[in-house]
């Protein structure tokens, strides 16, 4: 029932994003892209799904995209509090107990694994979310 609720719930996040969040999306992938030196349509292509090509310049895209998006610091620092904020607003919020209780597992669980390097492990994170949202 978990990843159901999971997976519902990231269907819907990803089909309500307001254009305003959508135009943050495309000016993440477009700055991630250039940075990382990858085209902006692959750069794109690597935001809402598991990355199974570990190319380096793939898991710096996903460093970088988790940057912007606010869900790691400058050092490196993957950062709760604004992952579960920013995820439970595009989930439909707080109210749905079992939505944050899911939440609350899966960014436990994923923030706890490490690559090589920032870059690796930021891969690792970005790949367990979508894993955990997909069931693979």
């Amino acid at each position: 029932m978990k990843v159901l609720v999971l997976i519902v719930a990231a269907f819907v996040a990803v089909n309500a994003q307001t254009a305003e969040q959508k135009e943050k999306v495309k000016h993440h992938v477009k700055l991630c892209s250039e940075k990382v030196g990858i085209p902006e349509d692959e750069g794109q292509n690597l935001v809402y799904k598991v990355i199974t090509d570990n190319k380096e310049s793939y898991q710096c895209f996903a460093k970088c995209f988790l940057e912007q998006s606010g869900f790691i610091d400058a050092t490196g620092n993957f950062q709760r509090d604004v992952i579960f904020n920013k995820l439970s607003i595009a989930l439909g919020g707080t109210e749905d107990a079992e939505v944050v209780t899911n939440l609350n597992e899966l960014i436990d669980t994923c923030t706890k694994l490490t690559g090589s390097g920032e870059c690796g492990t930021a891969f690792e994170v970005q790949n367990c979310y979508w894993r955990k949202i997909h069931g693979h």
